[in-house]
């Protein structure tokens, strides 16, 4: 890399357009922009939400605009990246709950986290045209090829218990689940990393403790499991030969290397500050 920066989060962030950084601040309920070129921050430049406490989560690009999700709102905001302005609200379920966003070929696809869906998003009208069931309390997402990873946690939301982990595997084409993989306790987040899926399992924060699953996308058979320990609950790759994984609690960077799985830093390295949350590109670590 020839520039790392880290960031201190609560949800996510996202380097586009000329290397201009937006980022998605949950409390505040803005997002902020970032101009690395200048350094000039904007951190109201742009209102997330209708109401209070409606928790702004995940982010996603396509064409000028950010769709932004609003959990406790049911809805993704769609705002004009140009200008902050917001274009509309693009309301998916009652209860649905939504976390994570990816865009594909013009759609984009939202997890629903109570009502156990994946909702579909013609982005030419701003429409939802279509759902799936996956797991249980879906989150994070990925992409690869003709197929979309849902990483299913579990999480039981009447008993704050956890089911056994699992990856729901969509098929573009006919959009159905056309395969369920077993991981670890409390998969958050997934990533694509030299042609295999790498699923950060966060544990239960009590008795088991986090893992990454590394599925041969072949077979969808796990080959390796990466005792991480702690909590990781983000993950990313950008081609750099380095996996980083952001821990929940406490904020920090594991660090491991993409071909020999072995872990090179941990937050009590303490090289990166911050970091529950983390994202990159081949010149930037965030």
């Amino acid at each position: 890399m020839k520039k790392t920066a880290v960031f201190v989060m609560l949800m996510s962030v996202t380097l586009i357009f000329g290397g201009d950084l937006f980022v998605v601040n949950s409390n505040s309920q803005t997002m902020s922009k970032i101009e690395t070129g200048s350094g000039n921050v904007n951190n109201d430049f742009a209102v997330l939400g209708q109401f209070p406490g409606t928790a702004p989560n995940k982010a996603a690009f396509e064409n000028g605009f950010a769709y932004v999700v609003i959990s406790y709102e049911n809805c993704v905001q769609k705002i004009d990246i140009s200008s902050g302005n917001i274009r509309s609200y693009i309301f998916l379920e009652d209860s649905s709950t939504p976390n994570d966003i990816v865009i594909a070929e013009g759609y984009a696809y939202v997890t629903g986290n109570i009502t156990n869906k994946v909702y579909k998003i013609d982005l030419a009208d701003d429409s939802v045209v279509g759902n799936v069931t996956v797991g249980t309390s879906p989150q994070g997402m990925c992409i690869y090829e003709n197929s979309l990873y849902v990483c299913n946690t579990g999480f039981n939301q009447s008993d704050y218990t956890y089911e056994p982990g699992s990856v729901s595997v969509i098929d573009f084409e006919t959009y159905e689940v056309v395969h369920t993989i077993s991981v670890n306790t409390n998969p958050a987040v997934a990533a694509i990393v030299n042609g295999e899926l790498h699923v950060a399992c966060t544990g239960d924060y009590v008795n088991n403790f986090g893992k990454v699953d590394i599925v041969n996308l072949e077979d969808y058979q796990t080959e390796t499991i990466i005792d991480i320990g702690s909590t990781p609950a983000s993950i990313t790759f950008a081609n750099t030969g380095k996996v980083y994984l952001g821990n929940a609690w406490p904020a920090g960077v594991f660090v491991y290397d993409a071909q020999t799985y072995e872990i090179e830093s941990t937050p009590d390295d303490a090289v990166f500050i911050g970091g529950n949350s983390v994202s990159c590109n081949d010149e930037y670590l965030i």
